[in-house]
């Protein structure tokens, strides 16, 4: 979308309040660090956010986590998370991102609930991309072997945990 604005920002913690408030409504998309709302600065928390988009959202999964508790104090008419990481392994990691995404219909203590239960109430708030969707656009696989000649340092080593492991 070339026609919104957008900065990458990423000061330096000494001078974070200010710059932050010198870019705060003044462009359509601010990108920053997980790092940068580990403390948000004030700005962000008492002036609201459209949208967060949170990629690589399984950085906030953990509850105790300084990343998880930062954004949380976030106010955001919208949250998204993205990530490629599978989230209902765990229920109290899955928990934790819903209730950072949807805080009204969610919460930590979800992770209680049966997982059937859980899983169900989460299911429109997941959209997967699977690999069948996907296998078109994938390039073919190529396969390539090459037989590699070990210096003899490196060969005698490999001989030596090759007859350990054989007997």
């Amino acid at each position: 979308a070339p026609e919104l604005s957008k900065l990458r920002v990423v000061p330096h913690a000494t001078i974070k309040e200010e710059a932050w408030k010198v870019v705060w409504g003044k462009l359509h998309v601010l990108i920053t660090t997980y790092e940068q709302l580990r403390a948000p600065p004030k700005i962000m928390i008492e002036k609201p956010i459209d949208v967060v988009v949170a990629d690589e959202a399984h950085r906030v999964r953990n509850i105790g986590s300084q990343v998880a508790q930062g954004i949380r104090r976030l106010k955001s008419k919208r949250f998204w998370a993205i990530t490629g990481t599978p989230i209902e392994r765990d229920p109290a990691d899955l928990a934790t991102l819903l209730s950072t995404i949807e805080p009204s219909r969610f919460s930590v203590g979800d992770k209680n609930l049966h997982p059937s239960s859980l899983k169900s109430r989460t299911r429109p708030y997941i959209l997967r991309r699977m690999k069948s969707d996907v296998l078109t656009e994938l390039p073919d696989v190529i396969e390539t072997k090459e037989l590699l000649e070990l210096p003899p340092k490196q060969r005698r080593a490999y001989n030596k945990i090759t007859s350990q492991l054989r007997g």
